[in-house]
């Protein structure tokens, strides 16, 4: 994947104050807890099941 020209968005699942420590340029910290629900059209799986 990284050798192609195919774009990614690459999302980091550690909690929120970890990601503000550090965090690799670009990669997307969506808040979710107990507490949040995801919605299908959130997140579209490509091969291998990652979000594409």
């Amino acid at each position: 994947m990284l050798d192609s020209d195919e774009s990614f968005t690459l999302i980091d699942t550690r909690p929120e104050d970890s990601y503000e420590g550090w965090q690799i340029h670009e990669a997307e910290n969506p808040p979710f807890g107990p507490d949040d629900e995801s919605e299908d059209e959130e997140l579209e799986l490509g091969p291998n099941n990652c979000a594409a």
